[in-house]
């Protein structure tokens, strides 16, 4: 028999963002915020990926080094692609784009509830199930409800 898991040893709840990637000032605003989020443990980047659409031909990934809109910002970020995303993931983004541009491809973890995983666990408790809630599914119940 395996011994629970403590709250560090279990993923928390899994999200995914892609974002398209304006100018070199807004981005690199949104990427000090998502430092700051890491810094403070709210959260921890399973994968970043960058992916760029050409004006002909399909899209290509650009490792962050490249990316000069990071300014100083990129050496935190360095090593942050671990390839969590397969061709279809990527392809998918890249079809939402406009033909020369650029966007951010996050997989994160959300740590927010670790301590609150890590107090019942101490006292017993055992955790049988996470997820994520799909919006669509909320904003039907809320409707149906007014």
């Amino acid at each position: 028999m395996t011994a629970p898991a403590d709250a560090d040893d279990q993923l928390g709840l899994l999200g995914f963002v892609a974002v398209r990637l304006s100018d070199a000032d807004a981005s690199l605003a949104g990427f000090r915020a998502l430092l700051e989020l890491v810094q403070q443990h709210r959260i921890r980047i399973l994968d970043l990926e960058f992916v760029s659409k050409p004006a002909t031909g399909s899209y290509r990934l650009v490792p962050a080094e490249e990316l000069s809109l990071l300014g100083d910002v990129i050496a935190e970020f360095a090593g942050a692609s671990s390839r969590l995303l397969d061709v279809e993931d990527l392809a998918e983004v890249a079809d939402q784009l406009p033909p020369e541009s650029l966007a951010a491809v996050l997989i994160y973890e959300d740590l927010g509830l670790h301590p609150a995983l890590a107090a019942w666990q101490a006292s017993g408790a055992t955790l049988l199930s996470t997820g994520a809630v799909d919006v669509d599914d909320l904003v039907e119940v809320l409707d149906r409800e007014t």
